[in-house]
């Protein structure tokens, strides 16, 4: 009978070395992945970004409907166009000024979803969650009623 006492050559990675490999690539991992993949802040971006299309849309029709309609003189130039039974104020051109009876009818949104101080002439709307970012929001503003109102985003730190 023959006895090998030579030892055996190992090849590969033993079971430590592979369980500490993992444990380093998870850490890796659980810190770079955020800094990669910023979901919040692109969601963010995105629902304002909508949020202001429909907006623009909504005032578009607005003022189609408020030259097919019959529409309330007010004065100063502003009139009141009824839709569905909900009255709208509008500038002179057409356009929605009063955002709680005017745009948030038009546009048809969930307030739950959002966070909106509004004017009579502007609101700012940002999105629920972003009550104290100053630079994360949505703004209509119609206090110059001789032209279109204004639609502006910020969206530094959403």
């Amino acid at each position: 009978m023959r006895i090998n006492n030579h030892p055996k050559s190992s090849s590969g990675f033993t079971l430590i070395e592979l369980i500490v490999v993992i444990v380093i690539l998870g850490v890796l991992a659980v810190t770079a992945a955020p800094k990669f993949m910023n979901f919040a802040t692109d969601a963010n971006v995105a629902a304002l970004k909508a949020f202001k299309g429909t907006v623009d849309s909504s005032m578009n029709l607005t003022v189609a409907a408020s030259k097919v309609k019959t529409t309330t003189n007010v004065g100063g130039g502003f009139r009141t166009l009824v839709l569905d039974g909900n009255t709208i104020y509008l500038t002179p051109l057409g356009y929605p000024i009063n955002w709680h009876q005017g745009l948030i009818f038009l546009v048809n949104v969930d307030v739950a979803d959002w966070v909106i101080d509004p004017s009579s002439l502007s609101a700012t709307i940002r999105p629920k969650g972003m009550d104290n970012a100053e630079d994360c929001y949505f703004q209509y503003d119609a206090t110059v009623s001789s032209a279109r109102p204004v639609l502006s985003m910020v969206i530094d730190e959403c």
